[in-house]
């Protein structure tokens, strides 16, 4: 879309979410920190907070990410902020996706190359698509074919590796959390999301607002969608009460 058409796009969604009540309208970061610039006085006028949501492969220190917050610094308003979103905290390519190569009967092999390649660091300028080019020259020179490969480019957006304590950065500025999840251990953790660390950053951070259970796992999973949002709630109340514990103070 053209910058006038993203405006248009953004500024009914700004409409919608005042009437409806919602404090906050989330976007993404191909809207463009001009774009949303010029929706800052409606949304202010509404009352409605901008949060850009920085899902993986984005970190808090990509080039997209570092422009916006760039802008934000000029612009000094409370009603621009960040949405974290916890698959870019990830530590490992999740057991739900290595177990859906396997119902596929993916070779072995291949799959090896692409969680190695997604456990290489990144290029912060283009972490995706370098990984994603380098794993099609791997897996072509080895003799794979190409259908086989579409299969495992998600994996190079859906989650990448961040520390959790580097939301600190922004944290004055999250007026959001989306709590991505996709699978369990034995043990009731996040198999591959480490919530016990995640978690505890943003209440000793003070972090007082809300956070959404999102399941991804219904990418490559036909899991019960309830269950796993009841596990999840159940991680969460688990890691919070050891938190706050330790933190009476934080709210």
């Amino acid at each position: 879309m053209t910058p006038d058409e993203t405006l248009a796009y953004l500024d009914a969604q700004v409409d919608a979410a005042a009437k409806l009540g919602f404090p906050v309208a989330r976007y993404q970061h191909l809207a463009g920190p001009d774009v949303i610039r010029r929706l800052l006085p409606k949304a202010e006028r509404l009352g409605v907070k901008l949060g850009l949501e920085i899902h993986s492969p984005e970190k808090v220190n990509s080039p997209t990410v570092l422009k916006y917050r760039e802008m934000y610094a000029k612009e000094k308003s409370p009603y621009l902020g960040f949405i974290p979103d916890f698959g870019s905290a990830a530590r490992r390519v999740s057991p739900a996706f290595l177990d859906y190569c396997r119902e596929l009967a993916l070779p072995e092999a291949l799959t090896a190359i692409a969680v190695e390649l997604w456990q290489a660091d990144d290029d912060p300028a283009d972490p995706r698509s370098q990984k994603v080019a380098a794993f099609q020259a791997r897996a072509k020179a080895a003799g794979f074919p190409a259908g086989d490969m579409e299969e495992y480019f998600i994996i190079f957006g859906l989650f990448c590796r961040q520390e959790p304590r580097a939301w600190l950065e922004i944290m004055p500025q999250v007026v959001h959390i989306h709590g991505k999840f996709y699978h369990f251990a034995a043990d009731r953790s996040e198999s591959s999301i480490p919530y016990e660390e995640i978690l505890p950053v943003f209440v000793k951070a003070g972090y007082d607002g809300f956070m959404s259970s999102e399941w991804e796992g219904h990418a490559f999973s036909d899991r019960d969608s309830f269950a796993m949002v009841q596990q999840h709630h159940a991680l969460c109340a688990r890691i919070l009460a050891a938190a706050y514990a330790k933190a009476p103070s934080a709210g």
